[in-house]
């Protein structure tokens, strides 16, 4: 824990981007209309980040996280978007709709 707290600026931003990978991954998973953008913002920042890590010489990390973001991603949005189109069509939802 202490050496960690003890890295240098030139230190690949391994954590950061996990952080954002994670954080776009809940965002796509909120059936929320439109709140996707904000998780695609930070997927490019974790694929930027995972392009960085490469060049600085965490390849392993660095290819994981571009696994992630061109693999996995692109499957949580959609099945998010299969949440959000459930949500909507819900007979319930549906039955209050037509009500209003």
């Amino acid at each position: 824990m202490i050496e960690e707290a003890q890295k240098g600026p030139g230190e690949p931003p391994v954590r950061a981007g996990w952080i954002c990978l994670v954080a776009a991954w809940a965002l796509f998973l909120i059936p929320v209309p439109g709140i996707g953008i904000i998780g695609w913002a930070l997927n490019v920042a974790a694929f930027i980040i995972s392009i960085i890590l490469m060049v600085k010489g965490r390849v392993g990390a660095g290819v994981a996280q571009l696994v992630c973001v061109l693999v996995v991603s692109p499957v949580l949005y959609f099945v998010g978007l299969s949440i959000l189109f459930n949500h909507l069509m819900c007979p319930v939802y549906v039955h209050q709709r037509i009500l209003l």
